[in-house]
């Protein structure tokens, strides 16, 4: 499949909104109310906010990630072991990841808050470096549209 810069600069932004609506959803899944029943859906929503924003940084470079193994290596390949990002970007990412599975799918254990507060933290730092790279490499919005 060959897609037009046009086409790829519009996945990046929808990964990008994507990602940024997860992170938002992670924050208020985290505050305090009576009804809370535990902290998954915020270890969920991180992950997602942290796996959209890797998608939209390897459709930077033109690959299309859809399995969750795939898109974490092809990160690693392209940006980590070419210095673009940092060198503990892969420890951060399987650490949400982990936290993931347990919400998700452990029948033993639920994520604690601790356990979220820290994955909410290494997202927003993953976040904040994708957000810094495609704003560097990507047109204005106005642009291309």
């Amino acid at each position: 499949m060959m897609l037009e810069d046009k086409d790829l600069i519009e996945m990046i932004r929808i990964n990008l909104e994507k990602a940024e609506e997860a992170y938002e959803d992670a924050i208020l899944l985290l505050e305090p109310r009576e009804s809370r029943r535990g902290y998954n859906g915020v270890a969920n929503r991180a992950y997602y906010a942290m796996f959209h924003a890797e998608k939209a940084l390897l459709l930077m470079r033109g690959i299309l990630g859809e399995k969750h193994k795939h898109v974490h290596i092809q990160l690693s390949n392209k940006f980590v072991k070419e210095g673009k990002l940092p060198s503990d970007t892969a420890r951060k990412i399987d650490y949400v990841q982990e936290i993931r599975h347990v919400a998700d799918y452990s029948d033993e254990r639920s994520a604690t808050k601790e356990e979220v507060e820290a994955a909410l933290s290494k997202t927003k730092s993953f976040m904040e470096q994708a957000k810094e790279l495609l704003q560097a490499s990507l047109p204005e919005q106005g642009e291309n549209r």
